[in-house]
């Protein structure tokens, strides 16, 4: 069992903490866990599991308001870059107490976090031999913008010799990374994993706090489980729930995250109350998947999303988008449906063709089930990393 120090200055809960989450229950790590003070899932799982850890109050400069302003946008540019500063020697002052030859920095998509190159320079300047980023979506579209594209071309070469590996999830971030200058040698690319359930039994009926549903023979129960972000698409699904006549096909919004509100006067503008239910951030979501029919998972870009795999892994059809690293996950009408986001018609088609042809759903969800357990197994993805750490 090797010393693994786990950092994420994550603020939202998804995909990214339910891949700590498998790491920290892993038997393969001894693992410390640094993280952000103000993410107290993290911090109570660690307590739950008797993980110890150390939170983090990071500095983050106060954002002046009126962003539409120029001079003020330049001002909090500068200033979120400047809080890269103060947030070093507070992590190399923590790092100091625990350190070990291993620091893997948990992060979403590109750029990373500031404070994640803050510590992987802390890190690497106290003698930490191994520092690996990894990068769970595609690089942010602020790379086609010539000035962020300048400015952060020159941090990322600083930074990068503090980062021994990078480890995207899906070959698409890797190609995507390649492309903005980085060097494929230090790129390995290791495919998010998920445990396989000991039980794939289905129950009609869904009991979560005050929630309690009952699935009739007629009904066909769509999820999708992700952020309530910017870049995930839940607005998109709603607008299709809008234009499907069949009012037995109903939703689950899982998650939580920015534009939960926003989404949630969505519903109520659009009258769909009694065919959209938000049930918020759950960490295990076994029960979800047990009681629905489909998965429909829409996003503007992507690594390689857990509740994709998850879903898989509990013989769930889904619909998705076709970006980042998901074709990759499902393969176009074989093992799932692939969409485009700005195709709205077409997944009203796909949601409606999926609900009611029950042959298809069976199809589809073997077809990935099956290529799940050889591709995006939690074995398969602890030992790739296990390896990482300690071949090189």
């Amino acid at each position: 069992m090797i010393k693994l120090i786990i950092y994420t200055e994550n603020y939202f809960a998804g995909g990214l903490e339910r891949f700590i989450f498998d790491l920290i229950l892993s038997d393969i790590f001894d693992i410390h866990i640094m993280v952000n003070s103000d993410n107290k899932r993290v911090i109570n799982f660690a307590k739950q599991y008797n993980i110890s850890y150390t939170d983090i109050p990071l500095i983050n400069f106060k954002i002046l308001k009126y962003k539409d302003n120029k001079i003020i946008k330049l001002f909090n540019f500068i200033a979120y870059y400047i809080s890269m500063i103060p947030n070093y020697f507070l992590l190399k002052r923590k790092l100091q107490d625990i350190l070990t030859d291993n620091l893997l920095i948990v992060n979403g998509g590109y750029p990373a976090a500031l404070s994640s190159f803050s510590i992987a320079i802390a890190g690497k300047r106290l003698g930490v031999k191994r520092v690996g980023l990894s990068i769970l979506s595609t690089p942010s579209p602020y790379y086609n913008n010539k000035f962020f594209s300048f400015f952060h071309s020159k941090l990322d070469s600083f930074t990068d010799k503090y980062i021994d590996f990078y480890i995207p999830n899906s070959n698409k971030i890797k190609s995507e990374l390649i492309k903005i200058g980085f060097k494929s040698d230090k790129i390995k690319t290791i495919y998010t994993g998920v445990n396989i359930p000991s039980n794939l039994r289905k129950y009609p009926t869904l009991n979560y706090k005050n929630l309690q549903l009952t699935k009739n023979n007629s009904e066909v129960w769509i999820a999708m489980i992700a952020l309530l972000g910017s870049t995930k698409r839940q607005d998109l699904l709603i607008d299709a729930m809008s234009k499907i006549e069949d009012k037995s096909i109903k939703l689950l919004l899982v998650g939580d995250g920015p534009k939960k509100e926003m989404l949630i006067e969505k519903v109520k503008k659009l009258n769909l109350n009694n065919n959209i239910f938000f049930l918020g951030w759950i960490e295990n979501p076994k029960f979800i998947y047990q009681f629905i029919d489909m998965i429909v998972y829409l996003s503007d870009h992507e690594g390689l999303p857990y509740a994709i795999s998850e879903a898989m892994s509990y013989k769930i059809p889904i619909i998705a988008s076709d970006v980042g690293g998901i074709p990759q996950q499902i393969d176009n009408k074989k093992g799932g449906l692939l969409i485009k986001n700005s195709d709205i018609d077409s997944l009203v088609d796909k949601i409606q063709l999926l609900a009611r042809d029950k042959e298809l759903q069976q199809k589809y969800a073997n077809y990935s089930f099956n290529k799940l357990k050889i591709t995006f197994s939690i074995n398969r993805m602890k030992k790739e990393i296990f390896d990482l750490y300690t071949k090189n």
